[in-house]
């Protein structure tokens, strides 16, 4: 699961991630077409509580 401060902090990465040369590259690659079929994706911000280990 990835962990990010806050929404902006999660955007910003994604962004630096969608945008990496070697992610392109592999995503481009014809065997890895279809490969993952995402119709609706929920996306939820969460923090830890006092008790939490983390």
């Amino acid at each position: 699961m990835p962990v990010f401060d806050n929404a902006e902090q999660r955007d910003a990465q994604w962004k630096i991630f969608g945008n990496d040369p070697q992610w392109k590259e592999i995503s481009a690659k014809p065997e890895n077409e279809n490969t993952v079929s995402v119709s609706h994706i929920d996306i939820i911000l969460m923090h830890s509580t006092s008790y939490s280990d983390y």
